[in-house]
């Protein structure tokens, strides 16, 4: 099961999660309220709760690079990796199709972007102004910034 908004979810139910196999599915950027905001999704991680993480486009803004900001810029946040992994793998486990997506191995779709940017080297600060360089769908090159 997943349940969608759990960044909603009252402190005293996240051990639940975890304890029912339920996946958090969250999504950064709708509810970033700027870096001084305290975040939950550290206490999902610490307890190994699988997490999803989505943009929840068309409400908010479709691009994962602010919703990664707004993961690691909060109080209490968690690392860039932590964050990408919730986009990539966290998000093909909870469509049961981490067989297919969510890494880039053989045998996968190879779906992926190029970043003009090392995002993981950067000062969180500065990610939701990182651009995408290029994608790829299927290992072919749909998409290159002018």
């Amino acid at each position: 099961m997943r349940v969608e908004h759990a960044q909603n979810a009252a402190t005293e139910d996240i051990p639940r999660f975890v304890r029912s196999n339920i996946i958090a599915s969250m999504q950064p950027w709708l509810f970033f309220n700027g870096p001084s905001q305290q975040t939950v999704y550290k206490k999902y991680l610490d307890i190994n709760t699988p997490l999803a993480f989505g943009s929840d486009a068309a409400i908010t803004d479709f691009n994962p690079l602010l919703g990664i900001y707004a993961a690691v810029a909060g109080a209490d946040a968690m690392t860039v990796e932590q964050a990408v992994r919730a986009y990539t793998i966290g998000s093909a486990y909870a469509e049961f199709q981490e067989k297919m997506k969510g890494t880039i191995e053989a045998g996968k779709l190879a779906d992926f972007v190029l970043i003009d940017r090392d995002i993981f080297k950067m000062p969180p600060s500065e990610i939701k102004s990182a651009k995408v360089a290029a994608t790829f769908v299927d290992g072919v090159q749909v998409y290159a910034s002018k």
